[in-house]
């Protein structure tokens, strides 16, 4: 299992706190970015906020994006005592993302852009723009049919000790990976006509086995890959 875990936390919002931030796993390259028009809806990593068929959009191919949003968009859940935070998870495969809920990739056609569905958290108490410090851990493990017991890859997240995806959501990060089987991992986050500020206070990253000894008098031992699958030639460097 691979799990990472990260703070943050957002204050000074406008009367509207917009728009909030996503962690993604993409193999697009370290400058990618989402659409870049000025809409805060896209959290840096998906399209055009008019834009409704994602496969002709400027998000971030080859990604999956857990996203923690501030601002309730004509796509996203309704607000829950006023609160519009929510999670959800979204992703085309290895086709532009979107951070607009249940549309179909391809327009018309093809899978569809959230996996599960997105979650209100202030039915469990938690307004990611109330100025305190959140705690997010994501915990994911990969298929293995051959393993004993046979695995399915699945994915959690977890905030504030609540676990937004009690079963988990199914998705195969290997489908995103390089040909190496290498991806990138950061974040995103963007604001609009309403505002705030956000800061990743800190993150750590906890991989499923112990790198080797770091010998000081040799450079080449700073540089570690962990595998992350139990399918020969997937890797998390």
């Amino acid at each position: 299992m691979l799990f990472r875990s990260f703070q943050f936390q957002i204050t000074n919002p406008s009367g509207t706190p917009a728009d909030g931030i996503a962690f993604l796993i993409q193999n697009s390259g370290s400058s990618a970015i989402g659409f870049t028009g000025g809409n805060g809806g896209a959290l840096g990593y998906g399209d055009d906020d008019a834009n409704s068929n994602p496969s002709q959009g400027e998000g971030i191919p080859s990604s999956v994006a857990i996203e923690f949003d501030t601002f309730q968009n004509g796509w996203d859940p309704a607000p829950v005592n006023g609160v519009d935070s929510h999670v959800a998870i979204q992703s085309c495969g290895t086709g532009p993302n979107t951070s607009h809920h249940n549309y179909l990739c391809n327009g018309t056609s093809g899978a569809n852009s959230t996996l599960g569905q997105p979650v209100s958290m202030e039915n469990s108490g938690i307004n990611f723009a109330d100025g305190d410090v959140h705690t997010v851990t994501i915990n994911y493990t990969p298929a293995c049919p051959t393993c004993s017991p046979a695995t399915v890859a699945n994915l959690q997240v977890i905030v504030d000790n609540v676990d937004v995806y009690p079963n988990g959501i199914s998705v195969d990060l290997s489908t995103i990976a390089s040909n190496s089987g290498t991806a990138y991992v950061g974040f995103t986050g963007a604001t609009g006509g309403s505002f705030e500020t956000q800061q990743i206070l800190n993150w750590t990253f906890a991989p499923p086995q112990q790198g080797t000894t770091i010998n000081p008098n040799d450079p080449q031992s700073l540089n570690q890959t962990f595998v992350i699958s139990n399918t020969p030639g997937q890797f998390w460097s």
